[in-house]
């Protein structure tokens, strides 16, 4: 009895901590103390063109957002293209991913996303708001904050102080169709695994390495791999560029693929449905086309089995001259 008392008294005061938190997070002038870590102060932006904030469309397998910025930015030849002091800069992280890496990390529906930063640099900012269990029994909304880099994609993560006393609000709220891929964590590939993930998550994970499909046997495969008779053989391929749905201004186009074997392979293209072209070394290269709409895939084999990309479409729009 004397053991549950103090319990009682403890829980009571840490209820009274915590509300004391909350009073002072939601303060007379609306703002947040705590919960707005990292926050961009936006009198410290100028992006030299004193133009108002303007939106970048995004749609990534069927999940539809804008992204907000100050700045002259974005979408070309699959880089994220920012003007910094009259200057233009390239990151390699465009919105398409931006946005697959903050869906793959918030596993929500609900995503604001700016691009702010200052005069030197960029980043992604992400906000979601959550639900949990605070004390593990309360339901309670959480605000989560995700800041992207737009040069390497690393992620940091913000939650309020009052969070380690919240429960559940890393569980999947999305909505989207779910996709199987093979998991393969970096530094230790030897543990990789399937895992089941929302179809706008699936960029991020193609990106570092990733593939559709269960991890036995089974590619970066949405049209089927066709097994031989070894076993045991992970065999896949991604396409990362050209990007899907992008655009160039050139008819030289970048090709790069990510091939994930246990043995030796070889690799092709597809490009408008015509005859596979031989990929030399399964290695990055570009390739030459004319203007207007295309698609294209990739094709993987070692001899036993054979495995297909995810098809890509893109535009080359020549400019006038």
């Amino acid at each position: 009895m004397k053991k549950f008392l103090i319990f009682l008294v403890l829980l009571v005061f840490l209820v009274s901590l915590v509300s004391v938190g909350f009073a002072k997070s939601g303060n007379s002038n609306g703002k947040g103390n705590s919960e707005d870590v990292n926050d961009v102060n936006e009198s410290e932006i100028d992006n030299g063109n004193g133009k108002e904030k303007s939106k970048i469309k995004v749609k990534n397998e069927g999940f539809e957002t804008e992204i907000e910025t100050e700045f002259e930015a974005e979408n070309r030849n699959g880089e994220l293209k920012v003007k910094i002091k009259g200057k233009e800069k390239s990151f390699n992280v465009n919105p398409d991913l931006a946005v697959s890496i903050a869906y793959d990390a918030l596993k929500s529906d609900n995503l604001t996303i700016t691009l702010s930063g200052t005069n030197e640099s960029v980043v992604y900012e992400v906000v979601s708001s959550k639900n949990g269990k605070f004390l593990w029994l309360f339901n309670k909304e959480i605000k989560i904050k995700v800041r992207i880099d737009p040069e390497t994609g690393n992620i940091t993560i913000k939650k309020p102080w009052w969070a380690i006393f919240v429960s559940g609000e890393d569980r999947d709220e999305s909505n989207a169709t779910k996709v199987v891929v093979c998991h393969v964590p970096r530094g230790n590939p030897d543990n990789k695994h399937s895992i089941s993930i929302g179809r706008p998550a699936l960029k991020a994970h193609l990106k570092h390495g990733d593939f559709v499909g269960a991890c036995a046997g089974i590619g970066n495969n949405t049209n089927g791999t066709t097994p031989g008779n070894q076993t045991n053989v992970s065999l896949g391929i991604t396409l990362v560029k050209p990007g899907n749905n992008s655009e160039y201004n050139t008819t030289m186009i970048p090709l790069e693929l990510i091939s994930l074997s246990l043995v030796s392979v070889n690799c092709s293209y597809i490009l408008d449905s015509a005859n596979e072209t031989v990929i030399p070394g399964c290695l990055n290269t570009t390739i030459t086309t004319i203007e207007g709409n295309h698609s294209i895939y990739l094709r993987v084999r070692d001899g036993n089995n054979s495995a297909v990309s995810n098809t890509h479409d893109f535009r080359v729009a020549l400019p006038v001259v």
